[in-house]
């Protein structure tokens, strides 16, 4: 009679802990035993002629429970499936190769999601197969090409089912509290890997979040004095996570627990570099917190999988994610959680100069060490395969064949896409088609492979054909054919708007819809053109958006934080008073071209060309501040260092110069108050109140000759006998002959 499997026993298989031992790995059941020794499941009385696969396992199961069902048969199955996946887990994800053949053992192509999914109800009395149900299925979405909202709906309702599991009379009355935080932890890892696969990140967080509370890790990122290079001599502030793991064996009065460590180790490249460090050098850090249980270096993990999810792609995201990777990668505890390690810093270090190089051997180190059982046990590496968000087998090489290709090693790129398949990655080759259909060929019924070759062709008979083939199944081919008549019917749009827009140009609405449809078609020069007609034909709407514009952008070469041609343009429509497409004249907006202004020179203090548009809407407000910015773009063409060398330069100057010589000749005797503020003035009723009136520039003829003959004697030398220099001395010799 076979002996009644306890509850323990069950969880065990989950979590693989032992409780009497101090170490959180305990080798799985070998596959080929648990298959040897339930061998009557893979031999029933009858044949699967007659019944599809499915079918035919349900039953084997239905054959092998017999009528009773008991407890311990119900066990087994679990225990079968389980074996089932550990072997695909073991195939496709942690390596190395299984040192036996299923189909040795199997007479059919059995697989776990046969059994721990589609005959879950016939296993009622185990308390764990919901959560390899959950497992398989989670499994199953993974190896597909998309998302399928059908899996995601399964997944979640299990998950369900599971946690209430986790409430259950073996959990209340454990007294190993470290089993309990374990097991807790690791379900809402998983739950939260996927939300992180369905996008859901506020999900994700919170199950990372909880898994967190269950271990009681403590953690905080923060900062610490320290050096980053082999050269510096002084100490900057750098990121670092400061981690400790609860020692739940002495919370519950038990014998403390035995640091977690591991004699295999996956290869690990050094830097090498003459400049950076290996690690940062901390130099006010007395420690990180010791080491970390296995369970905790994946939460930390979890935690740096957040940061990515949470942040746009630069920088700063890369360096705050660091200092996890750091944390985890500091004691090697586990083979497999130290290759996840491994694989974020691989990525973290793809962008930078120093560090591409390891990155990428690094990447290459992990694949090849997959295949190998040299360093590590399939036990180790499966004891936290679903603790850890670690790509297959499959998806590393493609991530390495990227990597590839981003440093310019195309060929080797192209046959790792080949041998594995990979025919969206293919599709950028020249060779695309050519190889896609010859894979056609072989698989006529691929909806996938249709569907690339119409990417390639721009055909769309072949996106019907995917759909056709598919059963009307597969998403993706009405996706593909739906962008294509969109990008058809946008760029008939753009050709109708292109050719109706200038026959009446004074719709502005037009011109902002053939815009947003040319940056939809992708052509991006009608896209600029429509909108800055847009723009333009709305004096208010074109102030507004260049003020808003200019305000949000941020740039370290100030000449690109305006449009200065678009700002002429606008000062132009403001001082003569043009009326817009609205009906609306744009001289009302005076005050805010004003302030615009201002701002803009704050940012652009060395712009000639910017100083010489002030003058002419300042001086609406204020002819000494229209002389004071004609003197600012004289000034900077008089100092500039090609004045001499450059043609085109010297002319723009000496029109500069003759319009300050001008702009003294016309502003310089006027009267006004001492401050600036002409609303002041015209409001003041009382005679009293009204300040004295004073010239605009009191020496206005004598400033007018100093800064001609400054500009004529600094060019004579290259442009004298030229007309502008000839015409600068005839100004000069007015001002001259006026003042006697």
């Amino acid at each position: 009679m076979t002996q009644q499997p306890s509850a323990a026993d069950e969880w065990q298989r989950i979590h693989q802990l032992n409780s009497s031992d101090s170490k959180d790995e305990v080798n799985y059941a070998p596959f080929k035993a648990v298959m040897t020794t339930n061998s009557s499941f893979f031999k029933p009385t009858f044949t699967s002629d007659s019944l599809d696969l499915p079918s035919y396992v349900s039953a084997c199961i239905s054959e092998f429970l017999g009528p009773d069902a008991s407890p311990s048969k119900q066990s087994d199955v679990v225990q079968i499936g389980s074996a089932l996946l550990g072997s695909f887990m073991q195939t496709a994800w942690t390596g190395p190769a299984l040192d036996y053949d299923l189909l040795d053992l199997l007479p059919e192509s059995i697989k776990s999601h046969l059994i721990l999914v589609n005959n879950s109800d016939t296993l009622s009395t185990v308390p764990t197969a919901p959560w390899w149900k959950f497992r398989t299925l989670f499994v199953q979405q993974r190896v597909l090409d998309n998302q399928s909202n059908t899996l995601n709906e399964s997944i979640l309702e299990t998950a369900v089912h599971v946690e209430k599991s986790l409430e259950s009379e073996y959990f209340t009355q454990q007294q190993d509290l470290r089993i309990v935080a374990e097991l807790r932890a690791r379900f809402y890892l998983e739950l939260g890997f996927v939300h992180h696969y369905y996008e859901r990140n506020a999900k994700a967080l919170a199950e990372f979040t909880r898994a967190q509370k269950a271990t009681q890790l403590v953690w905080k990122l923060t900062g610490a004095l320290g050096k980053r290079t082999k050269f510096q001599t002084f100490d900057v502030t750098q990121l670092v996570v400061i981690a400790e793991s609860k020692d739940l064996h002495a919370s519950a009065g038990q014998q403390p627990a035995v640091a977690e460590t591991t004699t295999a180790m996956p290869e690990t490249l050094a830097l090498n570099d003459d400049t950076l460090l290996e690690t940062i050098d901390y130099t006010d850090l007395e420690s990180k917190g010791g080491n970390l249980r296995i369970i905790d270096q994946c939460i930390l993990l979890a935690m740096c999988l957040n940061i990515k999810n949470e942040n746009p792609t630069d920088g700063l995201t890369t360096e705050q994610m660091k200092p996890f990777v750091s944390r985890v990668l500091e004691n090697p505890n586990n083979w497999m959680v130290h290759t996840m390690g491994l694989l974020l810093r691989s990525r973290l270090e793809a962008a930078k100069s120093r560090t591409t190089e390891r990155s990428v051997l690094q990447l290459q180190a992990i694949v090849d060490q997959m295949a190998v059982e040299q360093d590590s046990t399939p036990s180790e590496r499966l004891n936290h395969i679903y603790s850890i968000f670690i790509p297959s087998k499959w998806e590393l090489e493609s991530e390495l064949a990227d990597r590839l290709v981003s440093i310019g090693v195309v060929k080797s790129a192209l046959e790792i896409f080949e041998r594995l398949e990979l025919w969206d990655n293919v599709v950028s080759n020249s060779k695309a088609e050519q190889i896609v259909r010859k894979q056609l060929e072989s698989t006529p019924d691929s909806p996938k492979l249709h569907c690339l070759l119409g990417d390639i062709t721009r055909d769309s008979k072949h996106y019907y054909e995917a759909w056709s083939i598919s059963n009307q199944r597969y998403a993706r081919a009405m996706r593909s054919l739906g962008s294509y008549y969109f990008r058809r019917v946008i760029s008939l749009k753009c050709q109708v708007l292109r050719f109706g827009t200038p026959i009446n140009p004074l719709f502005e609405n037009s011109w902002f819809v053939m815009g947003c449809a040319a940056l939809r078609a992708e052509d991006w020069n009608t896209a600029q053109r429509a909108f800055l007609k847009t723009v333009l034909l709305t004096a208010t709407m074109s102030v507004r958006a260049m003020t808003r514009v200019f305000e949000i952008r941020s740039s370290p070469n100030p000449e690109s934080l305006v449009d200065l041609g678009c700002l002429q343009i606008l000062v132009h429509a403001v001082v003569h008073d043009i009326q817009g497409a609205d009906g609306l004249t744009a001289g009302a907006h005076v005050k805010q071209i004003n302030t615009l202004l201002e701002g803009v020179v704050n940012k652009m203090s060395g712009s000639a060309r910017l100083f010489t548009l002030c003058p002419s809407s300042t001086q609406v407000k204020s002819s000494k501040l229209a002389l004071e910015y004609l003197g600012k773009a004289y000034r900077v063409y008089l100092h500039a260092p090609e004045l001499n060398n450059d043609e085109r330069l010297f002319k723009l100057g000496a029109d500069v110069t003759e319009r300050l010589a001008e702009g003294y000749r016309e502003f310089g005797p006027l009267e006004s108050a001492p401050r600036l503020d002409s609303e002041a003035v015209d409001g003041a009723t009382d005679e009293a109140e009204r300040p004295v009136l004073v010239p605009v520039c009191a020496d206005w003829r004598y400033q007018a000759r100093t800064a001609l003959r400054t500009f004529i004697s600094r060019t004579k030398d290259t442009y004298e006998g030229t007309p502008e220099h000839d015409h600068l001395k005839e100004i000069l010799a007015s001002f001259s002959a006026a003042s006697e």
